[in-house]
């Protein structure tokens, strides 16, 4: 993907809508971000990377990209 915002949304779960650089991405997505190999960004998703939800979340990735660890930047919200 080329950096910067997307031109086209897809309207999946979740979705990268942008490129920062450093494998550092913004992702939307409709529900709370899981952890782990398995989890939310896993593989795209590098440390620095953002979710940010539909149910008004924000999170950032303080693991890897192989395992996302995501963290809230909201007060009182935790991932699954």
């Amino acid at each position: 993907m080329a950096l910067g915002w997307k031109t086209i949304i897809e309207g999946v779960n979740p979705e990268v809508v942008a490129e920062i650089g450093d494998d550092v991405v913004i992702i939307r997505h409709n529900a709370v971000p899981t952890n782990g190999a398995d989890g939310t960004g896993a593989g795209v998703a590098g440390p620095g990377s953002l979710v940010i939800t539909t149910l008004g979340g924000l999170y950032i990735n303080t693991g890897s990209k192989e395992s996302p660890a995501w963290s809230s930047l909201m007060p009182g919200e935790a991932p699954e």
